[in-house]
């Protein structure tokens, strides 16, 4: 997802986030208000909070929130698919 959310900001703000991950929930607010829909952003968040939770941190992901994460990814990747190919 993060990759994708690069692909976004890039495309509507020409800039992309470090690795700081609040940097890239910034750039995507930023480049969500331009088109007027932020619907995706809690999904990026949680996403993201998720990843620091079973990646950094070592927290167990269960398979259900492993099926969620991936669903949630598809979803996240087709709405900037969308939004890219409309601006």
């Amino acid at each position: 997802m993060i990759n994708a959310n690069d692909a976004f900001t890039i495309n509507f703000l020409e800039k992309r986030a470090s690795a700081d991950h609040r940097e890239c929930l910034k750039l995507h607010s930023d480049a969500a208000g331009i088109i007027h829909d932020s619907s995706q952003k809690d999904r990026l968040r949680d996403s993201i909070n998720l990843r620091s939770q079973a990646g950094y941190m070592g927290e167990w992901m269960s398979k259900a929130d492993a099926e969620r994460t991936v669903r949630r990814a598809i979803q996240f990747l087709a709405w900037v698919a969308k939004k890219i190919k409309s601006d």
